[in-house]
């Protein structure tokens, strides 16, 4: 809090003091900063009362007193605007108009736009528009209410290489202007956010489309591996068997030769048909062996491209 009026004996006396209040574990705390207890640049302002002040807040620096209008001690208009950083206590001047200044008992407060954009908004208030005779040679200010377009004053106030300045000042007449920018400014922002949705969702609609195909093709090589190992394991199982069976007859010929009865006088007799018979089964013995051999091979290989096929199956 700054400024104000306070009572010395009779006399109300306009202050230039800040005042901070504190709240710590349910207790109130009032501290009273006076000139010359804290360092500063120097520029102090005169005391003041009447005027109106606010605090600008969310701005990339410490929080901002802002104080506006007044009159001093001779109930003087006090036409400036001051900034107060609350961080180091230094006070800054603003320069602004005298329909912005130039009043009192009026009010302001803060809206902050964007991280380094506020509007100041003061409303009402009076100001000293002409001096009136009251006798005896005495001429006073008369005090009138302000008037269209100054009534609402809009001040926009830019945060930038950590110095404040001044932006657009608008009257009664021009804030309906302002409000109309920032609407169609909106607006753009709008169509341009559902622009970029739209396209998103043409990508996003194109890359589920990809997906869906990635997956069906995935099934379909999914059932297709699935055919190929079950005809595999079949084709093995059958080969398996004719295996055993010609490995059966080829241990059975083997043992009806070595068991088969022949006297020497028969053998004798019978020696080129046994020898023609054996010359025979010697060959039918030598391609059930080939037989064996090759489907030994073969079922070699379907075991290492079902492997294979189990490999792809998994990855």
């Amino acid at each position: 809090m700054y400024g104000g009026a306070v009572t010395n004996a009779d006399e109300d006396i306009s202050t230039n003091s800040i005042y901070l209040f504190q709240l710590s574990n349910n207790t109130i705390n009032w501290e009273n900063l006076k000139p010359g207890s804290i360092p500063n640049d120097g520029l102090w302002p005169k005391g003041r009362e009447f005027h109106a002040s606010t605090i600008i807040n969310g701005i990339s620096t410490s929080p901002t007193l802002v104080v506006i209008g007044g009159v001093d001690i001779r109930n003087q208009p006090v036409n400036e605007c001051l900034l107060l950083n609350t961080n180091q206590y230094n006070w800054m001047k603003i320069p602004l108009p005298d329909s912005v200044t130039g009043r009192h008992h009026h009010t302001v407060s803060s809206f902050v736009v964007d991280p380094n954009h506020v509007f100041l908004i003061m409303v009402g208030g009076v100001v000293k528009t002409e001096q009136e005779d009251v006798g005896a040679g005495v001429m006073n200010w008369v005090n009138e209410p302000v008037t269209d377009p100054n009534i609402t004053m809009v001040v926009e106030l830019v945060f930038n290489d950590g110095q404040w300045s001044v932006g657009s000042v608008l009257d009664s007449f021009n804030i309906p202007l302002l409000y109309e920018l920032i609407l169609k400014e909106r607006r753009k922002g709008l169509i341009g956010m559902n622009e970029y949705m739209t396209d998103k969702e043409k990508e996003l609609q194109v890359i589920n489309e990809s997906l869906c195909h990635d997956l069906q093709v995935a099934i379909t090589n999914n059932q297709s591996l699935q055919e190929t190992l079950l005809a595999l394991e079949s084709e093995k199982w059958m080969l398996e068997t004719q295996l055993l069976e010609t490995k059966t007859l080829l241990t059975k010929r083997k043992r009806d030769q070595e068991d088969s009865p022949h006297s020497d006088n028969a053998k004798k007799l019978k020696t080129e048909s046994v020898e023609e018979k054996q010359t025979m089964t010697d060959e039918k013995n030598e391609k059930l062996r080939a037989t064996v051999a090759y489907n030994e091979v073969y079922l070699t290989e379907i075991e290492e491209e079902k492997k294979q096929v189990k490999e792809q199956y998994l990855s």
